[in-house]
């Protein structure tokens, strides 16, 4: 029998993280020689993931279990349908699409998703659903309302911010569409919601004073993240800016992580278009992507963009330029890698793999399995 919690947002308990560490603790650029290394010198292994034809694409957000059979399969989520995938010979081992609608409906756009070994949590609008992995609904629960400061009502991970699961609590990252002189003041931007005590908080932080020349861009309104279990910190990655801002119980700091090649902001506009406002950004500008925390490898790898691969760039003589920085578990900044496009990885128990592609065939993709020992010594 489905349960159907809908939790009135007044009987939530609102205890904002703010409260626990009100000081700002600035980290400086760590003064040790940093290492510049090519991406193909990392290289130690290569996985192969056969491809189904009803995938375009089948990205880098992987998830591994260990099975009762002390088999290890790896479990996305793309399009409405979980894939799951023996590790490490890369056969699909089984598909389960889910229903848009009805009792088992997700709704037609998740914003955000997350899977755990029998369960997996989807962001769906103002609402989180449990579902079991076989395509049953098993809960569904009403987050809490963002204050009229937010300027909306749904929950939007936008372009690669992603969903955690930490102790009994979801962690749920709130990027915005397009920032202005209200929203660029909100704060509560990571709601931590734990759907069978009724109650919530956020993990917040403002975005920086110099984002006030970005106004009413939509790039620079996203952000990236990650969880780092063993330190029980969450890592946030601003487009524009060079430090990352660190969260944690009674923590809040910024911490240098950038490239050393000069960054180029470049901001966007918009236009109206009949009775809409339409935003858009500048392709051509630098901005800091994606975030991943390699859990075996214990490093935090950080991607930058100074000069995208654009015609225009291009036009202008400009060479596309992609790095990679790389942090240890203190998060002090090792070493910088030069990479040959934007691209993104997932933890397996043999360490972590990133996405290069189809190098053979449009009907398997491939991953690289990277080694940082040498940038660690």
């Amino acid at each position: 029998m489905i349960q159907n919690k809908m939790i009135a947002t007044k009987r939530l308990m609102r205890i904002s993280m703010v409260l626990l560490f009100p000081f700002w603790i600035s980290c400086e650029k760590d003064p040790e020689q940093i290492v510049e290394v090519n991406f193909e010198d990392l290289v130690v292994d290569t996985l192969y993931l056969e491809k189904s034809p009803n995938t375009k694409e089948l990205g880098y957000d992987f998830s591994f279990f260990e099975t009762e059979e002390n088999r290890i399969v790896l479990k996305t989520f793309i399009d409405g349908t979980i894939y799951e995938y023996s590790y490490p010979d890369g056969r699909i081992l089984r598909t389960q699409d889910y229903e848009q609608e009805g009792p088992n409906g997700i709704g037609s756009f998740n914003q955000g998703y997350f899977i755990e070994e029998d369960f997996i949590w989807f962001l769906s609008e103002v609402n989180l659903i449990k579902a079991d992995h076989f395509g049953r609904v098993i809960a569904r629960y009403a987050l809490p309302e963002a204050n009229e400061n937010r300027q909306s009502v749904n929950y939007s991970t936008r372009m690669g911010a992603k969903v955690f699961r930490v102790g009994s609590s979801v962690l749920i990252p709130d990027a915005p569409f397009v920032l202005n002189e209200q929203v660029v003041q909100y704060e509560d931007w990571i709601l931590k919601f734990d759907p069978e005590a009724d109650s919530f908080e956020y993990l917040s932080f403002q975005w920086p004073e110099n984002y006030q020349q970005f106004l009413n861009d939509p790039g620079f309104g996203r952000y990236q993240n990650s969880y780092l279990h063993n330190q029980n910190i969450m890592v946030v990655s601003l487009p524009a800016s060079d430090s990352l801002i660190v969260l944690g119980k009674g923590l809040k700091k910024k911490v240098y992580a950038g490239t050393r090649e000069p960054m180029n902001y470049l901001k966007g506009g918009q236009s109206q278009q009949g009775e809409w406002v339409v935003f858009f950004q500048d392709n051509n500008s630098s901005k800091y992507s994606g975030i991943s925390w390699a859990e075996k490898e214990q490093v935090l790898l950080r991607q930058a963009i100074p000069i995208p691969d654009t015609k225009e760039n291009r036009e202008d003589g400009k060479i596309p330029i992609l790095k990679m920085v790389v942090l240890d578990s203190s998060l002090r900044l090792k070493a910088e890698i030069d990479m040959p496009f934007e691209t993104g990885g997932f933890n397996t128990p043999d360490g972590f793999y990133i996405w290069i592609g189809n190098p053979h065939s449009e009907d398997e993709v491939a991953y690289v399995r990277l080694s940082f020992d040498d940038i660690l010594e």
